[in-house]
């Protein structure tokens, strides 16, 4: 039997959009417990990958603290994959999640040195799920003992000179890494990355002239014969036209906070994905033949909800989640800010050749905006 892997994929993102004439067909859909919910999936399926939702939300990651520590967690799940962790740091995690004396900055290698050039994992949320595992398995047999697998592609910062970085990392060595240490041992594990990485039909280019986006994570297990199911939480971008999805489904607004619901059938699969993932959220910036940078808005999602996703995870309504960011001891370290600034700064392109007499903004770069929005932030969060 092939093995089988349970995605939970976790939303941030919704926009006013009408669902199709179709979503008026689907029947209702009923809130369940979304910790017994995943834990009984674990025994049809050998992976569970659960979806972040918006980066650094703090109500996913109280559910995911929830989860672990469920004394039931343990006794079915194997291993924990995380897109937080840089996988050349793989030998620091298995001696600190089973007990060893890590230093705090050796520790934190694991988050800040992954391929993402900003402070996205910086948050104290996502060393607190590791310190929750750290916890748990003091309490376990050895063999029994969670063990928690960084999944993003290894990379060495001393020797990134250009923007290179933001397109070695792929889902592939995510994946080879479930088979190797997940499927290939017996195991199970959850997966715990953001949503767009467990998309069955991929998100189309973003300009003509872009590259073609690369398979999902989920694209990849299913063509290797990986049965997947996948749910993706709702949370959206704290964004004044953000939409709850009682405008869906009316009784939502009253289901117990967090809920898991399936959506095959129902009005919240049949609604077209891109209610979820409206167009213009993120952007994309690439560099033209003529040496200018082109920056666009990302494209709607394809697809209804039901061929994406099994399930939605829902964490209350969207005005109601609030984030985590990086601590103000953290961003008052000249040694941390310098290093963010330097991995920014090599991640974009340059800026094109523009003529001395250009305005200020065509002469900046893409990195630019980035390293004065970084610096605000922390600036801000330093003061605190």
């Amino acid at each position: 039997m092939k093995a089988g892997v349970v995605f939970l994929a976790v939303a941030c993102l919704l926009v006013s959009f009408a669902g199709p004439a179709s979503a008026q067909d689907g029947k209702p859909t009923k809130p369940l417990d979304p910790v017994t919910a995943i834990l009984t999936a674990f025994k049809t399926y050998d992976i569970v990958a659960l979806g972040e939702g918006n980066h650094g939300n703090e109500q996913g990651a109280a559910f995911r603290q929830a989860l672990v520590r469920d004394p039931r967690f343990a006794a079915t799940v194997n291993d924990i994959v995380i897109e937080s962790g840089a996988g050349q740091h793989q030998a620091v995690a298995d001696r600190y999640v089973n007990g060893e004396d890590v230093p705090e900055g050796e520790l934190r290698k694991i988050w800040q040195d992954t391929t993402a050039p900003q402070a996205v994992w910086d948050s104290p949320i996502y060393g607190d799920l590791l310190r929750a595992v750290r916890q748990m398995n003091a309490k376990l047999p050895k063999g029994r003992r969670i063990r928690v697998l960084l999944g993003d592609t290894p990379i060495d910062w001393a020797k990134i000179e250009s923007g290179e970085a933001q397109w070695r990392r792929t889902d592939e060595f995510t994946v080879e890494t479930i088979q190797r240490e997940v499927l290939g041992k017996k195991r199970k594990a959850l997966v715990v990355y953001g949503d767009l990485h467990f998309l069955r039909i991929g998100m189309p280019a973003f300009a003509p002239t872009a590259p073609k986006e690369p398979p999902s994570m989920v694209a990849l297990l299913e063509r290797a014969g990986v049965k997947a199911f996948s749910i993706w939480t709702y949370t959206g971008q704290g964004r004044p036209d953000d939409q709850d999805l009682d405008k869906l489904q009316a009784d939502v607004a009253s289901w117990k906070v967090p809920s898991l619901a399936m959506v095959r059938g129902t009005t919240l699969g049949l609604t077209h994905f891109a209610f979820y993932f409206p167009a213009g959220l993120g952007t994309f910036s690439m560099r033209q033949p003529d040496g200018s940078i082109l920056r666009i808005s990302a494209p709607a999602g394809p697809g209804l909800m039901q061929e994406q996703f099994d399930a939605v995870l829902y964490l209350g309504p969207t005005k109601s989640i609030t984030y985590s960011r990086p601590s103000a001891a953290l961003c008052a370290d000249p040694d941390y800010v310098a290093m963010r600034v330097r991995r920014i700064a090599v991640m974009a392109p340059p800026p094109p050749q523009a003529a001395p007499t250009a305005s200020a903004k065509a002469q900046r770069s893409v990195s630019d905006d980035m390293i004065d929005a970084f610096k605000a932030r922390c600036l801000a969060q330093a003061q605190r």
